[in-house]
């Protein structure tokens, strides 16, 4: 009934400022929700990756360890926000039944106490129903990963003429349908069992709480005011709602606490090759063409020794090793010897077991990472092909140009790629990338492009690893007349199979199971003719 000391607009007016109000809060929640997607993801994100890039080489070996990564990276980018928004709703929905809880005990507050109690034993059995399917998604890792590997290599373009020649397509297929359907449908199975656990949960919850209800009610010596009533049906009926809303929330945290924990383990892990922002400026100095590498490059290596993580026998077996500043050192063996694993522990990539190895007086793994980044520089056998522009493939920094023409000219001319860049219509802003409307490289282009970036910085070592596997024997020689100047000035070791490029080194040392079982010039390791002489012999007979 309107009140007549009032006209009806008023009441009109105040409906229509209710409902706009609620549409403005919806408005505000919305908005609310989306900053949170956008800016809680992200930040957790940037925490993760941030993270990943520091730390240890040797980790990267490890099965396990790619295991929990896979689990957080993917789960990070859709689970991490959605999180933040549930404990969000949590708090919003808590009031609420806060709020109702409270007109209860004006009622009697043993009622309230039995909504109290019937919530609590809920919330424990969803949050473990959570903590249950991050368990089973935990165990399926591998196969996840597995799926996901099958999935990029169906639509990779290097695997593309491989599937199209050896009619792969139904073999990858099987292989992606077996690891991903099996998975898939797993989890939906313990989704299901989850979601009948926890209705049945609380639907016992419910008829006891029901029970209480009618007890209490029926069991007053003073009967019930209509007003109490009234705030008793509604509150009772407002209820289940409210505590079935709140333990779906928990249930998605306990879910959800589980990629915590898996984060909580990965942020914990040492990154020795972390570092600060700023010292990115630093990283990458240009090497012109009047200007000397770094000074110094005197390496003292003493009983190292490395086992790769998860294997019993050693890869670097107490090898110890004194070179003068400026030495070329040539590092050759069998394949397995170790001496890939020997140079990435030199450049301070792997952490040894036991054993130090100093630049220039200073422990390696005690150098700053910036430090390291900007003493060291290396050619992989498998190196990184970025898809951005060939300079920035050169400098490694986002949109630099910030060198002289002539330093690049200089490593263009080092690395034997001058006349393409030449050719190229944006020149040295050619896009390294077919699918992004660039251009692509054949692999010893490539190889070439990876040289020019060793030799853009301005490090007093430089780290060589089979820097000609991609390369025709034209082009070969034509670096081999160039490693002089490449290695002019810097300590330089250099991993290679090819022994004609061995030569040029100033000392030639043989690994054998870890250790160094020869070390000389190739004069004297020929005379001593042992191992390398017989290589030697052994490659040189291809050539007659």
């Amino acid at each position: 009934m309107v009140d007549p000391q009032h006209p009806p607009w008023v009441w009109l007016a105040i409906a229509a400022i209710a409902i706009a109000g609620s549409r403005m809060i919806d408005f505000i929640r919305f908005y609310a929700d989306a900053v949170v997607r956008e800016k809680s993801g992200p930040a957790i994100q940037a925490l993760v990756y941030g993270h990943a890039t520091g730390i240890d080489l040797g980790m990267l070996e490890n099965q396990g360890f790619y295991d929990s990564t896979s689990r957080v990276m993917n789960e990070v980018e859709t689970r991490a926000p959605m999180t933040v928004v549930r404990l969000q709703d949590l708090l919003v929905t808590i009031p609420n039944m806060v709020g109702t809880l409270y007109l209860l005990v004006t009622v009697d507050w043993r009622i309230a106490l039995l909504g109290v109690v019937g919530i609590l034993p809920n919330m424990i059995v969803f949050f473990r129903a959570g903590e249950s399917a991050w368990g089973v998604l935990t165990d399926q890792t591998r196969d996840r990963r597995l799926a996901s590997y099958i999935a990029s290599q169906i639509v990779d373009r290097q695997a593309a003429k491989e599937i199209r020649l050896f009619g792969l397509k139904d073999w990858l297929l099987q292989r992606w349908s077996g690891h991903f359907l099996a998975t898939r449908d797993e989890l939906r199975v313990e989704r299901l069992r989850i979601h009948l656990r926890g209705s049945l949960s609380f639907f016992v919850t419910f008829l006891l709480t029901l029970a209480g209800f009618a007890w209490i009610t029926l069991g007053r010596s003073e009967p019930l005011s209509p007003g109490a009533i009234t705030i008793l049906m509604t509150s009772f009926l407002g209820l289940p709602g409210a505590i079935f809303g709140v333990v779906q929330y928990v249930a998605e945290l306990g879910e959800s606490s589980g990629l915590a924990s898996d984060i909580r383990a990965f942020t914990a892990l040492p990154t020795p090759h972390a570092t600060q922002g700023a010292s990115a400026t630093a990283r990458n100095r240009p090497t012109s063409e009047s200007a000397q590498p770094a000074d110094g490059g005197a390496l003292e290596i003493t009983n190292l020794h490395f086992t790769y993580p998860g294997t019993s026998a050693p890869v670097v077996d107490g090898i110890s090793l004194s070179i003068p500043a400026g030495e070329r050192i040539a590092i050759l063996g069998q394949n397995g010897a170790g001496k890939t694993t020997f140079l990435k522990l030199v450049l301070g990539l792997y952490t040894p077991d036991a054993g130090t190895i100093a630049l220039d007086g200073s422990d390696v793994h005690a150098m700053p990472a910036a430090e390291r980044q900007q003493r060291f520089a290396a050619v992989f056998q498998q190196f990184t092909r970025y898809p951005l522009t060939i300079a920035e493939n050169i400098t490694t920094r986002i949109g630099d140009r910030s060198g002289r023409s002539d330093d690049f000219d200089r490593v263009l001319e080092l690395s034997d790629m001058k006349a393409f860049v030449e050719n190229q219509h944006d020149g040295l802003d050619t896009i390294l990338a077919p699918d992004l409307g660039g251009t692509d490289l054949s692999g010893g282009q490539w190889q070439r492009l990876a040289i020019a970036r060793a030799g853009w910085k301005n490090a007093a070592v430089l780290a060589l690893d089979e820097p000609t596997a991609a390369l025709d024997p034209m082009a070969e020689v034509g670096i081999f007349e160039r490693f002089a100047e490449i290695a002019h000035g810097r300590t330089t070791l250099l991993v290679s199979h090819r022994l004609g490029m061995a030569r040029l080194a100033d000392r030639i040392i043989v690994i054998e199971h870890g250790r160094v079982i020869e070390d000389g010039s190739h004069a004297e390791l020929l005379m001593a003719n042992g191992r390398y002489a017989e290589m030697w012999t052994m490659q040189s007979r291809w050539y007659q």
